[in-house]
């Protein structure tokens, strides 16, 4: 189970399947957000093995979706674990376990999240990161047999392999991620514990 910490309200709200946020529909509405979209973003659950994960997904909104400072693809999922910082219209939200972690120790975790300066989509295009062009459908490419045709064949699969490569690049600095962000989670429920034992 998982829980959205809204820092501008200070409340939580459980997170649930298909759970869509926007200003003017949706399970969870910011009437007054102006830089929110109607419908601005949605979470959805799936099954992994025997572990639920969540996804965020862009809805198309107009001022767009930051996960963890970073502007996410329209209608692409993106997974969001415990302690994701997520930026919809002015509202932050932190994703947690529980709805009982203090709002001091979430205080920390957004302002040392907010540090990061945010990446956008436009920003990532100037700095000359360019993903690949689409390979072309398989049972087109058989048909092809000159030696122009075989060379544009090597061609798009060695792009291929550098695009199969950046992916497992962003799978190692999601890994990192988690890691980062599991030891800020055990940090904080021991800092609990060390507290309740004190006081009692």
């Amino acid at each position: 189970m998982l829980y959205l910490y809204n820092m501008n309200s200070l409340r939580y709200h459980k997170i649930v399947d298909q759970m869509v946020i926007g200003r003017t529909t949706g399970d969870l509405q910011f009437s007054f957000d102006t830089r929110m979209s109607g419908r601005h973003a949605q979470i959805i659950e799936e099954e992994f093995g025997q572990q639920k994960v969540f996804y965020i997904i862009d809805l198309g909104s107009k001022n767009k979706t930051f996960v963890d400072r970073m502007e996410i693809v329209p209608n692409d999922k993106v997974r969001i674990n415990s302690f994701t910082l997520i930026e919809i219209g002015d509202q932050h939200f932190i994703v947690t376990l529980s709805d009982t972690i203090e709002r001091k120790d979430l205080t920390v975790i957004h302002d040392e999240k907010m540090k990061k300066p945010i990446t956008k989509m436009n920003e990532l295009s100037r700095s000359g990161i360019t993903l690949p062009p689409p390979v072309p459908e398989l049972k087109e490419m058989l048909k092809k047999s000159s030696p122009e045709d075989e060379i544009k064949e090597l061609e798009l699969k060695i792009l291929k392999l550098e695009e199969n490569l950046k992916n497992e690049l962003a799978k190692y600095e999601q890994a990192k991620e988690k890691l980062i962000t599991t030891a800020k989670k055990t940090k904080i429920e021991l800092l609990e514990r060390l507290k309740k034992l004190k006081s009692g």
